[in-house]
């Protein structure tokens, strides 16, 4: 079966938008350029799925914390998933009246626990009281992603570096691969983070770079109590298959490489036994570090691609700059760039998801807004 859909990247955006194309009947091709699939970003041992708290809610803040929530419901479904529940630790008077002064959604279904309480809630011995959000928890994040796409049993993969895309006076794509290979689709979407910027179609896309590293401990009997995610200066898995703990994650903005530094690792580590003093002493077994892309405003980047002079680029999309929060993120903008795809009278928008659309567009950069109302114009397809 000859795939329909071109998605550059294999990570948690191309897997979510094959399996949301899958469901709707719609093929696609896979192009990652490391040897390994999902061996970027989104390979990570294991990834939160958390909302995120502001004093103040904001455009931004309302948006993920929507997503969060069909994030979590999306990946009910899926058995490397983990609801288990997070603390956002209080430790000092600017934390507590941080969250304290925060509107929570009613949805989150959470709660203020004293040092008490939430040493009951974790089984772990804190000392800090907290907000316990109940319908928090992470992923086995690449797992999930092997996951996500064993649903999607049409699907092609190619294992190389797509090094340029041409568009056809037929109006389809071609990509071609490091390899020699040679490919031609009506659509392609580009999902494959700060390496877009390679084409020069999305050269002109601000994105911005941001070097993550994390570290595997190796657990003991205290560390073997926790029962629920640790939010503080980073955050702390409960114990994982194969007895250890992900501990995470930095935030960097040079060094753009996956190469894991001591220092990082000595900083998590740090951060750690400031927190957490009867762990000091957990042994590491291994640190992973990669590089995120993300935005100015930090809303991803999703939509019809169009060029630096705002004109449209029919068949091409963009689905870059989740940052850390891909798989918050992911579950909701799949969907929507699927319909979008698509654009069949029974896939129409919903209102939320129509002005979630505007938000997240490539043409929100663009200073000259003139042919803004050419981009929602690409024929159908399929």
């Amino acid at each position: 079966m000859k795939a329909n859909i071109g998605i550059i990247g294999s990570g948690i955006a191309s897997c979510l938008l094959a399996y949301r194309l899958h469901k709707l009947g719609v093929s696609c091709c896979l192009f990652e350029s490391r040897p390994q699939l999902h061996d970027g970003a989104s390979g990570s041992l294991t990834a939160n799925v958390v909302p995120q708290f502001t004093k103040s809610s904001s455009p931004l803040s309302r948006s993920l914390n929507e997503c969060f929530l069909e994030a979590i419901e999306f990946y009910a479904r899926f058995k490397n998933w983990r609801p288990c529940g997070a603390h956002f630790l209080f430790h000092s008077n600017a934390d507590r009246e941080k969250y304290q002064a925060v509107q929570i959604d009613p949805r989150f279904k959470a709660s203020f626990l004293s040092p008490e309480e939430t040493r009951e809630v974790s089984s772990f011995p804190t000392q800090s009281d907290s907000l316990f959000v109940q319908e928090a928890g992470y992923v086995y994040a690449k797992k999930l992603c092997e996951e996500i796409l064993s649903e999607t049993d049409s699907q092609q993969f190619i294992r190389s570096q797509v090094t340029q895309i041409e568009r056809l006076p037929s109006g389809s794509w071609r990509l071609l691969t490091q390899d020699g290979g040679s490919s031609t689709f009506p659509i392609v979407v580009l999902a494959n983070a700060f390496e877009a910027m390679a084409f020069t179609e999305a050269a002109w896309l601000p994105l911005r770079q941001v070097r993550g590293q994390s570290v595997e401990l190796r657990s003991n009997l205290e560390s073997r109590k926790l029962s629920k995610l640790l939010c503080f200066e980073g955050s702390l898995t409960p114990c994982l298959t194969g007895d250890r703990h992900h501990l995470g994650g930095t935030y960097r903005h040079e060094n753009f490489h996956d190469i894991p530094q001591a220092d990082e690792t000595a900083d998590l580590l740090g951060r750690l036994q400031r927190h957490f003093p009867s762990l000091e002493g957990l042994e590491p077994l291994g640190s992973r570090a990669r590089v995120r892309n993300t935005t100015p405003d930090h809303f991803p980047i999703l939509g019809a691609a169009t060029n630096r002079e705002a004109e449209p680029l029919p068949g091409l999309f963009f689905f870059l700059g989740l940052g850390s929060r891909g798989f918050s993120w992911g579950p909701s903008l799949s969907r929507i760039l699927a319909e979008e795809i698509l654009k069949t009278p029974e896939l129409e928008l919903a209102e939320r998801d129509r002005k979630l659309l505007q938000v997240v567009r490539p043409c929100r950069f663009l200073n000259d807004m003139k042919d803004l109302k050419a981009l929602g114009k690409q024929s159908r397809v399929f």
